[in-house]
């Protein structure tokens, strides 16, 4: 997944305020995904992660709702896309999310985001009739061409005036070409 696409979900999530652990606290939903015992703290005070988060967020209120998304331990910025998924799949969970519209907005722009890089978070599950969502491959859908105006340089302007570029040369040159991104 480009780092592109990283960087849109995390600024639209930053943007909507969007609460990324929905009901649950925050080292609650992360010990969903990942083992907090296991990671680092980076406050000497506490020997893991789980203690670090929890006196920071919770006790101090010190760091920013977003620092989940640049917080290296956990790799959502460069690290493996399952990661990612995983961790935008937890936050559609239906004990994570209640809220049937924001569950569905969420999911709309997850998967808009996530289509261009060849990703769409799909029902793999439910729990008492509500779907769980997980991570998938999909084909790149066709993108809509974006054209780019080529400007005509004073080298074809010379060139056509000596006879060097024939008259479709030059037509060819100002045409604007399509750049597939």
């Amino acid at each position: 997944m480009t780092e592109v696409t990283r960087m849109r979900l995390f600024d639209t999530l930053r943007l909507q305020n969007v609460d990324w652990s929905g009901r649950l606290e925050e080292s609650e939903f992360l010990k969903r995904i990942f083992d907090l015992d296991a990671l680092e703290s980076y406050d000497s005070r506490f020997p893991t992660a789980e203690g670090d988060i929890y006196q920071h967020r919770v006790n101090n209120y010190d760091w920013e709702p977003d620092w989940i998304f640049t917080d290296e331990r956990f790799g959502l910025r460069r690290g493996p896309d399952a990661i990612l998924l995983r961790f935008l799949s937890e936050m559609l969970h239906p004990v994570v999310r209640t809220d049937a519209e924001e569950l569905r907005e969420l999911l709309e722009l997850f998967n808009t985001l996530l289509a261009r890089d060849g990703y769409a978070l799909v029902p793999v599950d439910s729990i008492s009739g509500y779907p769980v969502y997980g991570g998938r491959r999909i084909p790149i859908q066709a993108r809509p061409a974006i054209p780019v105006r080529v400007q005509q340089t004073p080298d074809h302007a010379s060139a056509a005036k000596s006879g060097a570029l024939s008259p479709y040369d030059l037509v060819r040159a100002q045409k604007p070409s399509l750049n597939r991104t």
